[in-house]
C-alpha cells in the first residue's frame, strides 16, 4: 500500500484482499514500529500478491564523484554540477535533501530540484580538516558530522547551517552514529571512542589496554535507545557493547 498510490499501481479489489503486514513508521524516529496482521476471513486461499520497487543508491568518492542510480544498479548517472572535491560520505534523512561531506572540511546540503541534485554551501560550517562522517535519522532535522583533528559539527536545521561541538581531543573521528538524536557514537584512531547523551556533551569512553592504539574505522548501534554498540578498526578489531558503551 502506498501514499499516495502511483497511477500505474495494479490495486486488487474484492471481499479477499488481505493485508498481512503493516509497518508503521513514526515522523520523529525510525526505531518505533509495530506489525499488525490480518487473516483471510473466507475459506478460500488467496494468491500470493507481492511488489517490489528498484532501488534507489547514491556514492560519493574522489575529484567530485556524486553517481546515483535510481534502478537497482543497472544504469548510474551524475548531477551536472559537483564540486570538484574528494567526498568521503553522505547521508539522506529525507528523499529529496542530504548531506555530503569530504576533504578539507568541505560540507554540502543536496537538494533534489527538478529532479536533478543540486549543491548547496551551508551558512556556517565550523570545520577546516578532512571530514569522514555524517550521520542522522531518517525524517529529522538533526545531524551530526565528524572527521580529523577531533572535529564534530551538527545541524539542527536540515543542513542549512552547522555549529561546533567541544568533542574533548584532537584525534583523528573517522565514524559518527546517531541512534536518537540525544544518544550518538562515534570512533577514530588510538582507541578513541566518543558517546554524547545530551546532543552536544562528549565523553570519551575506555577501551581494553590492548586497543588504545587501534584505529577504529566504523561505530554502529542497534536496540531502541542505542545501547548495544560495536566498533570496528584495524587487525580484525571489533568490540561490542551492551550497555551504552559503559563497558567494551
Amino acid at each position: 500500500l502506498v501514499t499516495p498510490p502511483p497511477s500505474e499501481k495494479t490495486r486488487p479489489i474484492g471481499n479477499d484482499l488481505v493485508i498481512n503486514e503493516i509497518f508503521t513508521l513514526p515522523p520523529d524516529r525510525y526505531y518505533a514500529y509495530s506489525w499488525i496482521e490480518l487473516y483471510n476471513p473466507t475459506e478460500r486461499a488467496i494468491p500470493w500478491f507481492d511488489e517490489s520497487y528498484p532501488a534507489s543508491i547514491n556514492a560519493v568518492g574522489d575529484n567530485g564523484t556524486f553517481i546515483l542510480t535510481e534502478n537497482d544498479g543497472t544504469d548510474w548517472t551524475s548531477p551536472p554540477t559537483v564540486p570538484a572535491v574528494n567526498l568521503n560520505a553522505l547521508e539522506f534523512p529525507y528523499p529529496d535533501t542530504g548531506y555530503v561531506v569530504g576533504d578539507n572540511g568541505a560540507v554540502f546540503r543536496v537538494v533534489r530540484v527538478g529532479g536533478q541534485y543540486q549543491f548547496f554551501i551551508p551558512t556556517s560550517v565550523p570545520a577546516t580538516c578532512n571530514m569522514n562522517s555524517v550521520t542522522s535519522i531518517p525524517l529529522t532535522v538533526s545531524g551530526f558530522a565528524a572527521g580529523d583533528c577531533g572535529t564534530i559539527i551538527r545541524t539542527t536545521t536540515r543542513g542549512q547551517n552547522w555549529v561546533a561541538q567541544n568533542s574533548r581531543t584532537t584525534k583523528d573521528i573517522n565514524s559518527i552514529k546517531m541512534a536518537t538524536v540525544s544518544r550518538i557514537f562515534a570512533c577514530g584512531d588510538s582507541g578513541l571512542i566518543l558517546r554524547s547523551f545530551s546532543s552536544g556533551q562528549w565523553d570519551a569512553l575506555t577501551v581494553g589496554a590492548a586497543y588504545t592504539t587501534t584505529k577504529f574505522n566504523t561505530v554502529g548501534m542497534t536496540g531502541s535507545q542505542g545501547d548495544s554498540a560495536w566498533v570496528a578498526g584495524e587487525n580484525g578489531t571489533i568490540l561490542s557493547s551492551r550497555n551504552s558503551g559503559q563497558t567494551w
